[in-house]
């Protein structure tokens, strides 16, 4: 869920038998005066991803990263990219992200997927943040 021109989302979770909706993570309602889990609002949010633990893994095409969402508490934590939706302090070295659509986890051969996870990401070619 969004609403234009505002930090509004939320992650919910559909049950496939009766279509309710449960919170996971984010804003309960439009004007966000209740939200569950603690860290960076979600703003666009789009691709997801699962770990071995169940964890969720979210690709953010506005905040321009990869968030880890607690499935018990809600709580979101930058794992790459951009900490706040301006980039002022960002998560990991390398090219930074530039709208992630979509996430996928890959196993490294030999070692266990809890112990070492990469997590690809498809990104629009067209960079919003102004350079400097």
């Amino acid at each position: 869920y969004q609403r234009e021109g505002f930090p509004f989302g939320a992650l919910r979770r559909v049950d496939p038998g009766t279509g309710n909706r449960t919170l996971v993570s984010g804003c309960e309602d439009v004007d966000c005066t209740t939200s569950l889990g603690s860290g960076p609002p979600f703003l666009g949010l789009f691709g997801i991803t699962f770990d071995a633990a169940g964890d969720f893994f979210v690709a953010d095409i506005d905040l321009d990263a990869v968030l880890h969402v607690d499935r018990e508490t809600g709580d979101r934590t930058v794992v790459s990219g951009c900490l706040d939706e301006i980039c002022t302090s960002v998560v990991g070295s390398g090219s930074l992200f530039s709208e992630p659509l979509d996430l996928v986890v890959v196993p490294e051969a030999g070692v266990g997927l809890m112990q070492l996870m990469a997590l690809l990401t498809l990104v629009a070619a067209r960079r919003r943040r102004p350079s400097g």
